[in-house]
């Protein structure tokens, strides 16, 4: 049975039959039921199927292809678009359909990734000419499916430096770290394998395991860390494939896992035969934290696969990340990526490749994580002003996201419902769990929002939670 059998409409609802049509698709597409470039039904066959018009079905894939979660070929249907892109957009879809005031929401706190602005924009220049100017049309062709080779060696060197071992041969460029968790997702999945996921986790994540037919264990994220008891207790009575985790500020919640646990997690990958997933999301934008190692770093069984964003590090929307994979691991990553996009954008790789090697990147990237720490530092000062003591969290050391929770009985749906009527846009907790159901979690995010809007943003978010507290 196709999972587009499974749409109800609902005659009672004001919604109009597109809008729920369009809806149901949207939520089959964000949890992994149907795969990226699937063909989604012709037109007439789904009018049929749920006794509405043609006209309804046209009007529900436009609004799907408006929100870029589709795509059509003229004179062959409408398709399911990339996975990569539609993940990254998973955490703002949900506040886009939340209802507003006028067309446009002045203060954004869904942004998890670094502000564009802040990017060494002339160095790109610079580099750019130089290398149009030395290989010409060269730089454009597609480089190996595991990556250009100048590239590997440039990240090779630099986690050497972070005293992670990495040859060459190990590394493997994708487009973007949500590509490579993909990847990685092919290669170790098969259909029924059990993952385990931290709870709560990026969506993105849940969605891509999801998609690949695993059963999912979600393993509660406490502040220090993973539970580790029940991690043991799932880990003894199912045979888990991988565990998918985010150890330093991890996103949603913005913890950082405490180095015992981290040693735990080793210990038991180790006893019950199973790999570490590792998102290294934003461990380098650090505001007062020590216990930075990543679990790559303490790894001396081979049980991590190491995944990162270099974009987020140096230059947002080029789409480049890596894998770091254990050596057994490496010719099915090296084909699930060929079969992916057969290489990734080779002006790309040498751009950040010369920039590792040219440039003092480490000084531009320390001054903009200064300009984040001021930020943060604001943050917590305007929480702390304005939040009632009702709203509790715990302050993050550093990355871009605040975890609260509301009292018991309130639900933050309604909180980020009526902050859209105020022109706010934060992100309700529910949508980081894997039933989504009513959460008291939610999350703010200050990535690209400034220190003016933090002020204005956070007194305003305060003076609704009052409220609603």
């Amino acid at each position: 049975m196709s999972p587009y059998d499974h749409i109800m409409l609902d005659s009672t609802n004001v919604q109009p039959y597109y809008i729920q049509i369009y809806q149901a698709i949207q939520n089959m597409i964000l949890q992994g039921e149907v795969g990226e470039h699937s063909k989604l039904p012709p037109i007439r066959t789904l009018a049929q199927s749920l006794r509405v018009n043609n006209g309804t079905i046209v009007s529900a894939y436009k609004e799907l292809e408006i929100k870029n979660l589709v795509y059509s070929k003229p004179g062959s249907g409408t398709y399911v678009a990339d996975l990569e892109v539609l993940l990254e957009q998973k955490e703002t879809l949900y506040s886009l359909s939340l209802p507003a005031t006028d067309e446009t929401v002045s203060l954004d706190f869904t942004g998890s990734s670094p502000e564009p602005d802040f990017f060494p924009l002339e160095a790109y220049k610079k580099l750019s000419d130089e290398i149009l100017q030395k290989d010409g049309g060269y730089a454009f062709s597609n480089a190996d499916a595991q990556g250009y080779k100048p590239l590997r060696d440039s990240l090779s060197y630099w986690l050497n430096k972070r005293s992670i071992w990495a040859s060459a041969d190990q590394i493997h460029i994708t487009s973007g770290s949500q590509q490579a968790l993909d990847i990685v997702s092919k290669a170790l999945i098969r259909n029924g394998d059990v993952v385990a996921v931290e709870s709560p986790v990026y969506p993105g994540a849940l969605a891509t395991i999801s998609a690949k037919g695993a059963k999912i264990l979600e393993i509660p994220l406490l502040a220090d860390g993973l539970d580790m008891s029940q991690l043991e207790e799932r880990a003894r009575r199912y045979p888990i494939r991988f565990l998918y985790t985010m150890p330093c500020f991890q996103n949603p919640t913005g913890y950082t896992w405490t180095l015992r646990k981290k040693q735990q997690l080793l210990y038991l990958a180790k006893q019950y035969d199973f790999y570490i997933l590792e998102d290294d999301f934003l461990s380098e934008f650090s505001f007062g934290s020590k216990n930075l190692q990543t679990l790559k770093e303490l790894d001396t069984d081979n049980r991590v696969i190491y995944i990162k964003s270099i974009a987020k590090l140096l230059m947002p929307g080029m789409r480049l990340g890596f894998i770091l994979a254990p050596e057994e691991l490496n010719q099915q990553i090296r084909i699930n990526k060929y079969l992916a996009d057969l290489s990734t954008a080779g002006l790309s790789q040498r751009i950040i490749d010369l920039y590792l090697r040219r440039e003092d990147w480490e000084s531009a990237f320390k001054k903009m994580n200064d300009q984040y720490r001021a930020k943060y530092q604001l943050m917590i000062r305007e929480i702390e002003r304005h939040f009632p003591k009702e709203v509790t969290y715990v302050p993050p050391q550093g990355g871009f996201s605040f975890w609260f929770c509301l009292p018991e009985g309130k639900e933050s749906k309604t909180l980020a419902e009526r902050a859209m009527l105020l022109g706010i846009r934060i992100n309700p907790g529910h949508i980081y769990f894997m039933n989504q159901t009513p959460s008291r979690y939610f999350r703010i995010a200050f990535g690209k929002v400034s220190s003016s809007q933090i002020r204005s943003g956070i007194s305003l978010l305060g003076d609704l939670l009052k409220d609603i507290c």
